[in-house]
């Protein structure tokens, strides 16, 4: 991973074997990043998405197994029990040109990503929400 600080982001770029969420998570911690934005564009595989149902409270998950390109990695960091912790959304197509989308819950960089990160000067922690069984914001 490679980053450039402006006044007011960080512009990131992963390398290929890289994990994007398990990166980006300890690139918040070693910056002291607690709240903030994400946004980014890249080629990755085996990429592992969940989806929320409302009706269940509970997630489902599925394997992405092969190479994807991100047509919009969005997400923010807060703070969840004083760790900052990455809550990305993910759609990604194959080479057939269709679409899929949900919670990114891990891949593996295969060219790079791009990532810009917009830190917040206010600090948000995250508290559990028992009616969704989410973990929100606590504002």
């Amino acid at each position: 991973m490679k980053f450039i600080k402006t006044e007011t982001q960080y512009l990131v770029r992963l390398e290929k074997g890289e994990k994007l969420v398990s990166t980006i998570t300890e690139f918040a911690k070693k910056e002291n990043i607690k709240t903030g934005e994400i946004q980014g564009i890249g080629a990755v595989k085996d990429a592992l998405i969940s989806y929320y149902l409302p009706a269940k409270k509970s997630y489902i998950e599925k394997k992405m197994n092969g190479d994807y390109e991100i047509l919009s990695l969005l997400g923010s960091f807060a703070l969840n029990d004083g760790k900052s912790i990455p809550h990305l959304h993910i759609s990604l197509s194959d080479e057939n040109f269709n679409a899929f989308g949900g919670h990114l819950i891990e891949c593996h960089i295969t060219g790079t990503v791009e990532i810009y990160i917009t830190p917040s000067d206010i600090t948000v922690n995250r508290k559990h929400d028992d009616e969704t069984n989410l973990m929100i914001w606590d504002i």
